[in-house]
């Protein structure tokens, strides 16, 4: 038998994402299917099965129905399964097979089928990894597996049970390094998994910094998986102050743009690189770098020479001209940190920036 084909969904127009698995990949002993049957003894026979087995590229293995005296189904009868996997929809159309010769056992197979469709309904592309996680709840501090992640939340294996709608705060260290710590969550679904648990987490609000670091990890791993980058558009605040920065985040986090936090000179410019974003934002009063110096430092590097740089934060009688020296775009004062600044930084962003002139060598 050839390769599984991946079917071109029929729920495609629903704007989902249609996830590029083998089959397989979804297939989980124990999991609940629904099987949809046309039988010569009837039209449609509807019945609740789980997966105790497969073999790729020959069958899968379900429990068998009690019909009690009479069997309608048949021999080379066909089906549809159907089934939900953490967060994905799959069916395929397959037959049963050896449905006489298994009839005293407690199970059945049905062919492995040559096409299946599966389709996401996450709203956050999700990174596979493997990496060690403290899970605290209830006083309880436990050990675990962070499984997969996104930008809205994650999943951890543990050998502790925790219950949905448990809160819980994870610790973990990412494959780039970055060390996240009190990530606050709420455990939304819980699986049990070779007598461990397996916790679908969702990610609280309001916790903007921590998330940046995690939507930048997902951003390079899809961009490294992918060969390319994303199209989306990115924005850099540049803030050594939580409070400011966090209040400018969350204005642009409903701008359709990706938005991302440096609470330092150097982590600014390292994310500068990684992140191609369209337009900066910097706080004058910066701790450790005046703002001004940072947009000076930027744009000596002529592959940002037309970066849009704002400077933003308290109005002393000489910001504007610190800005203009500086080669920033323009300096906004920290009451217009929400309106104005918001609003010039999504339209830099969105307006076509001059190529650099090919003559310029680029710094690095």
């Amino acid at each position: 038998m050839g390769p599984l084909r991946r079917k071109a969904p029929r729920w495609a127009e629903r704007d989902l994402v249609v996830a590029e698995k083998g089959l397989e990949d979804y297939l989980c002993v124990g999991q609940v299917v629904l099987v949809h049957a046309k039988s010569v003894h009837s039209p449609l026979v509807r019945f609740r099965s789980a997966i105790r087995g497969w073999h790729v590229g020959m069958r899968i293995i379900l429990d068998r129905p009690g019909f009690g005296n009479i069997d309608p189904l048949h021999e080379g009868c066909v089906c549809t399964v159907r089934f939900l996997n953490d967060g994905t929809a799959c069916a395929f159309r397959t037959s049963l097979t050896n449905w006489l010769t298994l009839s005293n056992t407690p199970w059945c197979y049905v062919n492995w089928p040559k096409t299946y469709e599966a389709i996401s309904f996450r709203k956050h592309s999700r990174v596979p990894l493997s990496a060690p996680c403290t899970v605290r709840f209830n006083g309880t501090v436990a050990s675990g597996t962070l499984r997969d992640i996104s930008a809205g939340g994650c999943g951890v294996m543990t050998d502790t049970t925790v219950e949905a709608g448990s809160e819980v705060s994870l610790d973990f260290s990412l494959p780039s390094g970055i060390v996240i710590q009190n990530l606050r969550s709420v455990v939304r679904n819980v699986r049990i998994i070779q007598a461990q648990t397996v916790a679908g987490c969702e990610f609280m609000p309001d916790q903007l910094p921590v998330q940046s670091e995690i939507i930048l990890f997902i951003n390079q791993a899809l961009s490294r998986k992918s060969g390319a980058g994303a199209a989306t558009c990115r924005l850099l605040v540049i803030d050594s102050d939580p409070a400011s920065s966090d209040q400018l985040c969350r204005a642009l986090s409903g701008s359709g743009c990706e938005t991302y936090s440096a609470s330092s000179a150097i982590d600014g410019f390292a994310r500068l690189r990684i992140l191609d974003a369209a337009a900066v934002a910097v706080n004058l009063q910066q701790c450790d770098l005046p703002g001004d110096t940072i947009a000076r430092l930027i744009k000596a590097n002529s592959a940002y020479i037309n970066l849009p740089i704002f400077l933003f934060g308290e109005p002393t009688s000489d910001a504007a001209d610190r800005a203009s020296q500086a080669g920033a775009t323009a300096f906004f004062p920290q009451s217009a940190l929400t309106t104005d600044l918001v609003q010039a930084m999504l339209q830099a962003a969105r307006t076509p920036a001059p190529p650099v002139r090919s003559d310029q060598p680029v710094v690095d």
